[in-house]
C-alpha cells in the first residue's frame, strides 16, 4: 500500500524574499550572563519526509527564549539546508528521497534578559550551537530520509485462499514505504510467510498439500524499514482484518481462513438441456449446470462441437454439423456433454442425469463426457414457450403450468417451474387444435390462456399471475388496486381502468376478493382494508394539463396541488417542461408538431420532484379522477395517465 504522508502542522506559505545567508549581521545585544539559560530544547519540528514540504512551527520549552527574525529563507526563526545539493530549501520546496537536510533554528533571550547558551537538543537530539551577532544558531542534520509512517497502517493482498489439492501460496503483494517482508528463512518460514493446519496441529512446507475439511492459518513476518519511527498498528490480508503481534525483531499478522472445501466432485450431477430433439429443427447446444466446481469444456470447438456439446446421429452413426444438420424424423440421436473441474477439482462421479433421463459417464477424474440418448425423433406439429413470471414470492415458490386440449378437457402436458431456478417453459410436439393452458401459484389467482396452435407453428406467450386483490400486478395492494376494484364494481365488470383489453377477463378475475363471480361491494370492502397501510404516502393531484383531442397538437403545461411537489423543468429529447407524450398504438414518442390521431391510446408522463428540499415520500397522483402509482428514479418522480382517443 502506498501512503500518503501530510504533515502534521499546516505549513504557511509566505513569499519568498531575496535570500540572505544565515551568518548575516543582526541587531547587537550586550552583557551575556553566565549563571542561567545555558541550555534549550526545541521541540516539534517536523523531521524531513519525501514528498512534504518543511515544517516551520518548532516550540521552544521554556521561558528564557524566543525565536529570531523572518527573512529570506527564514520562517518563524527556522532554515532548511539541503546539504546534499549544497542548496537553501525554501517553503515551497518538497523533501527529496536520498538526500540530507539540516535544520537551524535562530533563538534570542527573551525580554532584556541575557542568558549564555552552551548546549541545545532540537526533538530530543543534540544539536550544534553557534553564536551570530545578534542570536544563537541551532542546528541539527537529519539522517538520510526518516520514514514516518502517519498511521502504521498495511494492506496485505493477493494471497491464495486454500484450496483442497494445492500447495501454500507464499506471494504476498503490498506496497509500504515503511515496512517489509522479514526475509530470513527459519524454520517453516519461506519468504516472510508461514502456513499452519489449526485441524492438525502442524506446520506446513512448501511442498504440502491443503487437505479438505481443514482450517489453515496464514502468518506473515513484517520488520520496519531503516529509520521507520512509529508501530505498525493495523493489518488486512486480502481485505479482512488480521491481529499483529509484536515480537520484538519483527510482528507477526495471522489469520484463519474459513474451512477448506473438500475438492473431489462425488455423488451425480444433474444437468439441463434447453430443447430436446424435434424433427426438422436445428440442434440446441444450451446446457445448464447448476453447480459453479465444473464447466463445459469451452475450448472443444469444431463443426461438431460448440462449447463441448455435441450431437451424435445413432441411426447415422455421424456427428450433426453445427449449422448445417436438423433433426430428422424417426432418427435416434445422442446428446455428448464434455465436462471439466474447475482448478484443484476432480471428479468422482457415481450417476448423471439430463433433463432427468439417466445418462452414461466416460473419462476421468480430469475430465468427463455425459452421453444420453434420446427417443426416436418425432416431428414438431406445435411448438408453445415463454417466461413465466409472478408478482410475488412466497415460501411455495412452484408455479403449475398445465395444457388441455380445449373440446375434450383432456390434459396434454403439464409442468412444475420453481420460479427461483427457471424463468421459462417449453412444450414441443403440440398436435394443431384448440387449447387452453392453465397457471396456478399458492396465494395467486389461477390464469387461463386460451390457444390456437397450427401445423409447424411456434407460439410464445409469456405468462404473469398475480395475488388476489393486486389488480394492476406490481406485487403490492394498495389504494390504487382499491380504485381500479371500485371503478369495476361501478361499471358492472365492464371497465377496468388503464389496461388492455387482453387483459380484461384476468384483471376482473383478481378484483373479484370474494370469488363470486360478481365485483361489488363485498371486494371493495375486503381491498380497502387490505390497502389500508398505503394511504399513508403522499399523493398529489395533477391540474391544467389540456387532454388529447384528435386533430390537435400535444400540450406541455400543467400543475401540481397537494403536498410540497412541483414539476422537474427538465427539457431533454421528447421532454418539454417535465413533460413527454407517447403513441402506444404506434410505439412512438410524439414531438411538438406531431397531432394526436383519432382512434390511438395516448400515454403522458409527468415528471415530479419534491418543492423546497422536501421529503422524497410519493407514492400516487389523481388526474380527472384516475389514481396511478409514481415511479421514483435517480432525479425524479414519474407519473403516467393513458388515454384513448
Amino acid at each position: 500500500m502506498k501512503f500518503n504522508r501530510l504533515p502534521k502542522k499546516m505549513v504557511r506559505v509566505i513569499a519568498m524574499i531575496s535570500a540572505i545567508l544565515v551568518t548575516a549581521s543582526f541587531v547587537s545585544f550586550s552583557a551575556f550572563a553566565t549563571d542561567s539559560g545555558i541550555a534549550v530544547e526545541i521541540i516539534d519540528i517536523e523531521a524531513p519526509v519525501t514528498g512534504n514540504l518543511p515544517d516551520y512551527d518548532g516550540t521552544i520549552v521554556g521561558d528564557f527564549y524566543e525565536f529570531y527574525t523572518d527573512g529570506g529563507y527564514t520562517i518563524n526563526g527556522i532554515t532548511w539546508y539541503n546539504l546534499t545539493d549544497d542548496t537553501n530549501v525554501d517553503n515551497e520546496t518538497y523533501f527529496e528521497d536520498g538526500k540530507i537536510y539540516k535544520v537551524s533554528v535562530l533563538i534570542v533571550p527573551k525580554g532584556n534578559n541575557a542568558w549564555v547558551l552552551e548546549s541545545a537538543e532540537i526533538n530530543g537530539e543534540t544539536a550544534e550551537v553557534s553564536e551570530a551577532d545578534d542570536c544563537y544558531i541551532i542546528s541539527y542534520t537529519f539522517g538520510e530520509y526518516v520514514y514516518v509512517d502517519t498511521d502504521g497502517v498495511v494492506e496485505i493482498t493477493g494471497i491464495t485462499e486454500p484450496v483442497a489439492g494445492a500447495t501454500p501460496d507464499y506471494s504476498v503483494e503490498f506496497d509500504s514505504e515503511f515496512f517489509e517482508l522479514y526475509k530470513d528463512d527459519f524454520g517453516y518460514v519461506y519468504d516472510g510467510v508461514t502456513w499452519f493446519d489449526t485441524t492438525a496441529q502442524s506446520n506446513l512446507d512448501t511442498t504440502d498439500v491443503f487437505l479438505g475439511n481443514h482450517i489453515y492459518m496464514v502468518s506473515i513476518l513484517l520488520n520496519k524499514r531503516e529509520g521507520c519511527e512509529v508501530e505498525l498498528t493495523s493489518v488486512t490480508i486480502n481485505g479482512k482484518e488480521a491481529p499483529v503481534y509484536d515480537a520484538e525483531d519483527y510482528y507477526i499478522i495471522s489469520y484463519t481462513f474459513v474451512e477448506c472445501a473438500d475438492t473431489v466432485i462425488r455423488g451425480e450431477i444433474e444437468l439441463e438441456l434447453r430443447r430436446e430433439p424435434v424433427a426438422g429443427m436445428v440442434p440446441c447446444y444450451e446446457v445448464y449446470i447448476n453447480d459453479d466446481r465444473y464447466e463445459l469444456n469451452y475450448d472443444k470447438n469444431n463443426v461438431y462441437y460448440h462449447c463441448g456439446v455435441c450431437w451424435f446421429d445413432v441411426t447415422e452413426g455421424t456427428n450433426l454439423i453445427i449449422g448445417e444438420d436438423k433433426f430428422i424424423e424417426g432418427h435416434t440421436y445422442q446428446l455428448e456433454i464434455y465436462l471439466v473441474p474447475d482448478e484443484y477439482y476432480t471428479f468422482n462421479l457415481t450417476s448423471a442425469t439430463v433433463n432427468s433421463k439417466e445418462a452414461e459417464i466416460w473419462g476421468g477424474n480430469k475430465s468427463v463426457v455425459i452421453i444420453c440418448e434420446f427417443a426416436a425423433c418425432k416431428a414438431a406439429e406445435g411448438v408453445v414457450r415463454g417466461n413465466v413470471t409472478s408478482t410475488r414470492n412466497f415460501e411455495d415458490n412452484d408455479i403449475t403450468i398445465e395444457l388441455y386440449e380445449a373440446t375434450r378437457e383432456e390434459l396434454f402436458w403439464s409442468t412444475t417451474i420453481c420460479e427461483n431456478t427457471y424463468d421459462d417453459y417449453y412444450i414441443d410436439e403440440v398436435p394443431p387444435g384448440e387449447y387452453v393452458m392453465v397457471v396456478n401459484k399458492a396465494e395467486h389467482v389461477e390464469r387461463k390462456y386460451y390457444l390456437s396452435i397450427e401445423d409447424k407453428s411456434v407460439n410464445s406467450v409469456d405468462i404473469c399471475i398475480a395475488k388476489k386483490g393486486d389488480c394492476d400486478m406490481d406485487g403490492e395492494i394498495d389504494v390504487v388496486d382499491y380504485q381500479s376494484v371500485v371503478n369495476t364494481a361501478l361499471c358492472n365488470m365492464n371497465y377496468v381502468p388503464y389496461y388492455t383489453t387482453e387483459d380484461y377477463e384476468y384483471r376482473v378475475s383478481l378484483s373479484d376478493y370474494a370469488e363470486d363471480g360478481y365485483v361489488d361491494a363485498i371486494d371493495c370492502a375486503a381491498i380497502a382494508v387490505l390497502a389500508r397501510d398505503s394511504r399513508s404516502y403522499d399523493c398529489v393531484e395533477v391540474t391544467g394539463l389540456t387532454l388529447p383531442v384528435a386533430g390537435q397538437l400535444p400540450t406541455y403545461t400543467a400543475s401540481i396541488e397537494g403536498g410540497d411537489y412541483e414539476i422537474y423543468k427538465e427539457e431533454s429529447g421528447y421532454v418539454y417542461d417535465g413533460i413527454a407524450w407517447y403513441d402506444l398504438t404506434i410505439d412512438s414518442n410524439l414531438d411538438k408538431t406531431d397531432a394526436f390521431e383519432e382512434g390511438h391510446t395516448y400515454s403522458v408522463t409527468i415528471e415530479i420532484i419534491p418543492s423546497n428540499g422536501g421529503e422524497w415520500d410519493l407514492k400516487y397522483a389523481i388526474l380527472n379522477g384516475e389514481l396511478v402509482k409514481a415511479k421514483e428514479t435517480a432525479v425524479c418522480y414519474l407519473v403516467t395517465f393513458v388515454f384513448e382517443i
